[in-house]
């Protein structure tokens, strides 16, 4: 059955064919003049230009290097007029292949069209003009600008929730929170539920990696932790100073900012937010004690396995070997 329906196929793409043939001759002639092409000449391998001899000897093949001839269009006035007169021979042509067999061709006449005085502009030339590129520094006093005017208006309504409604500071915080200090107020990150890294803020001068090991470290093993001390005069003249803390995971990373959040170190109070996430490694980077101790192997038992005996054969065992 298939191979009837290709066969009927065939067949009418065949006939269609023939169909668009015949209405080809009929609207311009028969091609068998041009696809008459003559008696086939046999050429010999040896032999590529019939005036040209090829020695069989061996000789060394020396490449000539091929020179790129640039085209330019042309620009003078008779290089114009020699284009338009081209154009309008090639065109007349064209028409007399078209009508061949159906009476004269209609008449082709130049193009009195004088040569332009200006180029037309390039393509995409007539789009707006973009707008120069800022520097950095640019860049960076506009956004300064930006977070000043975010603080003041942020200051005046403290200031009016203050002074006219009589709003206490702890729901103040929560409606407008100051920023008089950097890093205090929510961070970037604060809506990512999968960074485990924190970025703590007001920490002591004299605050050490083992006091950091000692606050945080007591809430599971830290992937990262780096306390940044202060290198540029600015830095210097702060009088605190700010770190990251990476957890292995969200669950101690959420614990620590339950239990941490208000906690003051050495009289100071620490602020918290959540930072970029980190690429947890293989191993953690800091393992309180307790937990480095319930990890360690368990001692070896001579027994197969390392298995552990019961408690009751051990009091048994004892038993018997030291009577008590």
């Amino acid at each position: 059955m298939d191979r009837t329906g290709r066969k009927r196929k065939a067949d009418e793409e065949n006939e269609e064919l023939q169909r668009a043939l015949r209405t080809f001759e009929d609207d311009f002639g028969s091609l068998s003049g041009a696809l008459d092409r003559g008696p086939k000449a046999f050429i010999r391998s040896e032999v590529v230009n019939a005036n040209k001899t090829v020695s069989s000897g061996k000789q060394l093949y020396k490449p000539e290097p091929v020179v790129q001839i640039q085209r330019t269009l042309p620009v003078s006035g008779s290089s114009f007029e020699e284009s338009k007169r081209l154009a309008a021979e090639k065109a007349r042509r064209m028409l007399e292949e078209a009508h061949k067999g159906k009476g004269p061709p209609p008449q082709v006449i130049p193009s009195s069209a004088s040569r332009p005085t200006t180029r037309p502009p390039r393509p995409g030339a007539g789009r707006a003009v973009q707008k120069s590129k800022t520097s950095n520094l640019e860049a960076f006093k506009e956004e300064l600008k930006k977070v000043q005017q975010e603080r003041d208006q942020r200051k005046g309504l403290r200031d009016h929730l203050r002074a006219e409604l009589g709003v206490d500071t702890e729901a103040l915080d929560k409606i407008a929170p100051a920023l008089d200090k950097p890093y205090m107020g929510s961070g970037e990150y604060d809506d990512d539920p999968y960074t485990t890294n924190l970025y703590i803020c007001n920490l002591p001068l004299d605050m050490t990696m083992e006091d950091l090991f000692d606050s945080f470290g007591s809430f599971g093993p830290l992937a990262s932790a780096k306390i940044l001390f202060p290198r540029t005069e600015e830095e210097k003249r702060r009088d605190h100073l700010c770190g990251f803390c990476a957890f292995m995971s969200r669950e101690d990373v959420d614990r620590a900012l339950a239990q941490m959040t208000g906690f003051f170190i050495r009289g100071e109070p620490i602020r918290m937010s959540f930072a970029k996430p980190i690429v947890i490694p293989p191993q953690p980077f800091y393992v309180p004690p307790p937990l480095l101790e319930l990890s360690a192997p368990d001692p070896i038992t001579e027994l197969p396995f390392n298995a552990k005996p019961l408690l009751k054969d051990v009091s048994i065992s004892c038993y018997k070997r030291y009577r008590t």
